[in-house]
């Protein structure tokens, strides 16, 4: 039998637009489960005025807390070099000043977050650590990981939606 991932309520994770925009067309009810059952979900305020599919209500309904940036946190944002856009690179201080988690499925954060021992989370995983929990049905996993992959197969590809189906097997193999 594979380890069961147990939530840690006090893990405080940074979401980027990308995330948030794949659950909020496809199944904005889950975003409300992982930020009840698994984490705490902050999302800056210049990343959650980018994301048109939430508004202020849905964010209260869905326990996402929206968290202002410091001036500090802005500025450095906006001046760092690199790929990443300014509301990315804002994830990233914001994690690294306030010792949070990272929920991206951008590469180019991924790896700033990594090289600075930030924890991070892929978009699907909090769905797989709900199926572990029993929070979440494997069948509706199944469903809104197919219609993300729909929606956006830049950054979940036909590989990556194969993966992710695999560890959803594994799951319900485990269950029996």
């Amino acid at each position: 039998m594979g380890s069961v991932w147990m939530p840690d309520p006090q893990a405080v994770v940074i979401a980027d637009a990308n995330v948030l925009i794949d659950y909020a067309v496809t199944s904005p009810d889950l975003l409300g489960l992982i930020s009840t059952r698994l984490w705490v979900v902050h999302v800056p305020r210049p990343v959650f005025d980018e994301v048109d599919q939430l508004d202020e209500h849905d964010a209260a309904r869905l326990s996402l807390a929206i968290v202002e940036p410091s001036l500090g946190q802005l500025v450095e944002a906006g001046t760092r070099g690199g790929r990443l856009s300014r509301q990315d690179r804002l994830c990233f201080v914001m994690a690294r000043d306030n010792r949070w988690r990272c929920w991206t499925n951008d590469t180019g954060l991924r790896k700033l977050c990594r090289d600075a021992q930030i924890r991070t989370y892929w978009g699907l995983e909090p769905m797989i650590l709900l199926c572990q929990q029993g929070y979440l049905q494997v069948d509706e996993a199944t469903r809104t990981a197919r219609m993300i992959h729909d929606i956006n197969r830049y950054h979940l590809s036909g590989e990556i939606l194969e993966r992710f189906l695999g560890k959803l097997d594994q799951i319900e193999g485990e269950r029996g």
